[in-house]
Parts: structure tokens; C-alpha cells; sequence
């Protein structure tokens, strides 16, 4: 038929392309592979290591069940808010999830694609370890935690402004799951650092746990609303962060109690910052307005407010990453002089 040859011809041309991209890909990687071995004093052997393979595909498989663990964890509890409560809800929960992915996509994914590189290299060094972990959860820390509580504050204006009236009800939703701030910062990391010190085993226990309560907690709590499912994975979050730092204790030498220190200053920052904005949204939404400007006007309140807050009783936790920036400031104009 049409249908036959059209596809057959497709095909073909299909595979003619991906043969060219092989060949061309190929011709251009060998010559590299051959100056690199070239420069190099190492050359491959005929050498064939069970345990390295054997700790290679434990390590690769935990991590991949892991990562299919967490997609169902985050896609889970749509399939009880559709039976109780259709689609429509659905999508609510949906919004209110993405912009705080969105949010933690901006900040965290940035910090946490260089976190497993970093421990990596400090790995045997304990004490070395143990600082760039706190370091690196408490500069995630001061970026993640006044968006997403200052997003708590506003979630029912900035959802009506970008969404429509029509998703209204989506902001009690959002705020529900921004009460995990803590924690939600804590995972991305947590993984990081037990992969870096050979316990990818122990992510996957910790992944199942959080997924074992939340089917539980969703089960027990969809019939309420889908508010109280948010309320529900937030809670669980919470529930099952002490089990996730009791084994960066026990793997990787991590105490909470530094780790609960580094994110201390930001946290209460956060939480006074987004106090404020709520309680004068609606006093500044009235003097103006327009609901543009008026959420404008309550970000630009919660800007000054937290950095305020910082200035006044952050200075110890800010010293060190203002060095930082500046020690690579200073690294970056010796070695444009040159």
C-alpha cells in the first residue's frame, strides 16, 4: 500500500542518517582517541576486574531503581486524586508541583550537578567532606528557602495572575507543599553525598521508605481533599528526613546537628519574611490595586525584608560564601592579567 511504501521509504532514509552520523562521528573520534593515547603515557589493557564490574553494576543498578522509585513518588498520588477526585483536580495538583520544580530547578539543579563531583574528591578526607556538605545545603539553602516560603505567602495571587481565576483553588494546594522546604532541599542532597562515599544501596532504602508512607499517608488522606493530600506528602516528607540524616551519619559522617546549623539563618529569614508579606498582601493589594503591581510590590517587601534579616543577624553564615566569591573574583582577574 501508500501507507507500506511511505513508511518503508522513511525508514530507509531513517537508517542512510544515523549510519552517516556513525561514520562521521566515528572518523572524527578516532584521530582524537589516537593523539590522545599518544600524549598519554596509559594504553588499555586485556584486563577483565570482577569486583570492579561487580561494584560498578550494583552501584548503577541502585541508582536507577532509585530514580524510578522517585518518579513514582512524585506521580503516585495523582492516581488517587483522579479516582477521588478527577481530572480537574488533577491538574491543580499538577500546577501547584511544577512551580515548585520550577523553583527548585533554578536553584538547586545548578548546586546540585556539581555536589557529587565535589564530595567526590573529598571523600577520604572526613572532616573536608563534612564542611563542603554543610557548606553546599546551606548556600542551596539561602537561595531555595525564600523563594519557595515567599511563593507560600503569594501562591494564590501569583497562580491567579499566571493561570487565571480558574485555578483558584490551586494556591491552598502550593502552600501545603512549600511547609516542606527542609526537607525538599535536604533529599537533593542527601543522594549526592551517599553516592559519593559508595552507598548508592542506602538512597534506594531511603527512596522506598518515602514511597511506602506516602502511598500510606495518600491512601488515608485523599477522601479529605486534595489539599489534604499536599498536607499529607509534606508531612511525610518531614516524617522520613531523621532516617535519611541518621544514615549520612552513619555513611558519611554527617551530623544533623551541623547540618540543621548551616540552614538555621535562612530557614528563620524565610519564615519571618513570608510572615510579613502575608499578613501585608492584602494592606498593599488594597493602596493599589492592580494585581501586577501589587504582587510586584509584596516580592519587592519580601526581597528588602530578607535581606534585611540577613545584613542584621546573617553575617556569620554569609562570611564564608562572600569569601568564596571573592577568592574566585580575585582567581579570575590574576588570570586575565596574565
Amino acid at each position: 500500500s501508500a501507507a507500506d511504501h511511505s513508511s518503508s521509504a522513511i525508514t530507509s532514509a531513517m537508517t542512510r542518517r544515523v549510519l552517516r552520523h556513525n561514520s562521521t562521528a566515528s572518523c572524527s573520534t578516532h584521530p582524537g582517541l589516537g593523539m590522545i593515547w599518544r600524549m598519554s603515557p596509559w594504553r588499555p589493557a586485556l584486563m577483565f576486574d570482577r569486583s570492579r564490574v561487580r561494584g560498578l553494576i550494583i552501584f548503577s543498578s541502585s541508582m536507577m531503581a532509585t530514580q524510578i522509585v522517585w518518579l513514582l513518588l512524585v506521580r503516585v498520588q495523582e492516581i488517587f486524586i483522579s479516582r477521588w477526585h478527577g481530572p480537574e483536580a488533577v491538574g491543580q495538583y499538577r500546577i501547584a508541583w511544577r512551580l515548585i520544580e520550577l523553583i527548585g530547578q533554578a536553584v538547586l539543579a545548578p548546586i546540585g550537578s556539581v555536589s557529587l563531583v565535589t564530595l567526590s574528591r573529598l571523600q577520604h578526607d572526613k572532616t573536608a567532606f563534612r564542611n563542603a556538605y554543610n557548606r553546599i545545603v546551606g548556600a542551596a539553602a539561602l537561595g531555595t528557602f525564600p523563594l519557595l516560603f515567599g511563593f507560600g505567602a503569594l501562591s494564590q495571587e501569583t497562580i491567579d495572575l499566571l493561570f487565571g481565576r480558574q485555578w483558584h483553588n490551586t494556591g491552598p494546594i502550593a502552600t501545603a507543599l512549600v511547609l516542606m522546604a527542609v526537607p525538599f532541599v535536604m533529599n537533593v542532597f542527601a543522594a549526592p553525598a551517599l553516592a559519593a562515599v559508595d552507598k548508592a544501596q542506602t538512597i534506594m532504602s531511603v527512596a522506598a521508605l518515602q514511597l511506602a508512607a506516602t502511598l500510606l499517608l495518600t491512601w488515608l488522606l485523599v477522601p479529605y481533599g486534595v489539599v489534604a493530600v499536599a498536607a499529607g506528602y509534606t508531612l511525610r516528607a518531614w516524617l522520613t528526613m531523621p532516617y535519611q540524616q541518621y544514615l549520612l551519619k552513619k555513611h558519611a559522617g554527617i551530623d544533623p546537628g551541623g547540618t540543621i546549623r548551616a540552614v538555621a539563618m535562612p530557614l528563620a529569614g524565610s519564615l519571618a519574611m513570608a510572615a510579613i508579606v502575608w499578613l501585608t498582601k492584602a494592606p498593599v493589594a488594597a493602596a493599589i490595586g492592580w494585581p501586577p503591581v501589587a504582587l510586584a510590590a509584596s516580592v519587592a517587601i519580601g526581597a528588602v525584608v530578607y535581606g534585611l534579616f540577613l545584613v542584621l543577624f546573617g553575617r556569620h553564615t554569609l562570611k564564608p560564601y562572600i569569601d568564596t566569591a571573592l577568592s574566585a573574583l580575585r582567581r579570575g582577574r590574576a588570570a586575565a592579567g596574565t
